[in-house]
């Protein structure tokens, strides 16, 4: 596996991919999601217009997980179903936790929330969300 590494125009499309493969996994069907030909347009222009950086992790030159940042907030982690507990999630949030040594907020699933806990991120105030946390990580 590739270290961290900022993400290139080239890695764009398979970066889309993979936020599409986990949207799929979270909600449902596929075209429920998004239709194939707008997955790219539209992870173009919410996902990364909505970011101040996005970082990927490759397997020789298949991009395995990204990290999308906005300021001191993770934005989106994505890791390939296939690659899954090996780590690339974990080197994600080490890097993010580098870039942002005074904390980190995340918005996301209950279903990903104990990830983040295994990485000190602990709830903020108690949310009406029923599928969804906020949390923090503060040094």
């Amino acid at each position: 596996m590739s270290p961290v590494r900022p993400a290139v125009g080239n890695d764009l499309p398979a970066a889309a991919q993979l936020w599409h493969a986990e949207q799929v996994e979270v909600y449902g069907e596929a075209s429920a999601v998004c239709r194939p030909e707008d997955i790219f347009p539209f992870f173009r222009d919410v996902v990364m217009s909505a970011s101040d950086s996005i970082w990927v992790i490759e397997d020789g030159s298949v991009l395995r997980a990204m990290m999308a940042l906005n300021l001191d907030s993770i934005a989106h982690l994505y890791v390939h179903p296939a690659v899954r507990r090996r780590g690339l999630g974990s080197r994600l949030i080490a890097h993010a936790k580098s870039l942002a040594p005074a904390g980190l907020s995340v918005h996301t699933t209950l279903r990903v929330a104990p990830f983040y806990a295994r990485h000190g991120f602990l709830p903020l105030a108690a949310s009406d969300w029923q599928t969804e946390v906020d949390l923090e990580w503060r040094p």
